[in-house]
């Protein structure tokens, strides 16, 4: 308990230390509403049911940024209908760099409320790189440092369009939904 209490605590401290002096036009906030018909984490069915995963992120130009993601039961699954049981703590750092590589390292806690055991909750830290081109191709390695002491690597490539612009007119379909 102390120790998560420990990591917690460095959490805040860190995004303290982030924005105590820093103008605000420099700090960002985002957040979703995701539903999901099934919780899927790293290949694995977590749920198969309807799940609802809220988040929110600040981040700072200075490239830290902090998150905050849950998993809401939606359905009676394993007695826990309308509790989180899983909500991830992670904060990141992304140093603004030249060029078109990105690197990223930070830390995720994993705690699992609601679940019951002994073992409700891991650490691990992660690096990352990035290469800003046609597909984005990525590698991150995360290393479990608390329960399950193992490394698990995600690599891909990331390719999208957009299919509306905001503008000064609203909504506009993208230039391929035109006829």
């Amino acid at each position: 308990m102390l120790r998560h209490l420990g990591k917690c605590l460095l959490l805040i401290a860190g995004l303290a230390t982030v924005l105590a002096g820093s103008p605000v036009q420099a700090a960002g906030v985002a957040y979703g509403f995701a539903f999901a018909s099934a919780y899927v984490w790293r290949d694995l069915t977590v749920v198969d049911e309807g799940v609802w995963q809220p988040s929110f992120t600040m981040s700072h130009d200075n490239g830290f940024s902090f998150n905050t993601w849950g998993d809401y039961y939606i359905d009676d699954v394993n007695r826990n209908d309308g509790e989180f049981t899983e909500v991830d703590l992670t904060a990141d750092y992304a140093p603004p760099l030249e060029g078109k590589t990105g690197v990223n390292i930070g830390v995720i806690e994993y705690p699992f409320p609601n679940t019951g055991g002994t073992n409700n909750a891991t650490t691990e830290i992660y690096a990352g790189l990035s290469w800003d081109s046609f597909a984005a191709p990525f590698i991150t390695a995360y290393y479990d440092i608390d329960v399950v002491d193992d490394l698990y690597i995600s690599f891909g490539a990331i390719w999208g369009r957009y299919l509306f612009r905001l503008g000064r007119m609203g909504a506009q379909p993208h230039r391929c939904l035109r006829r």
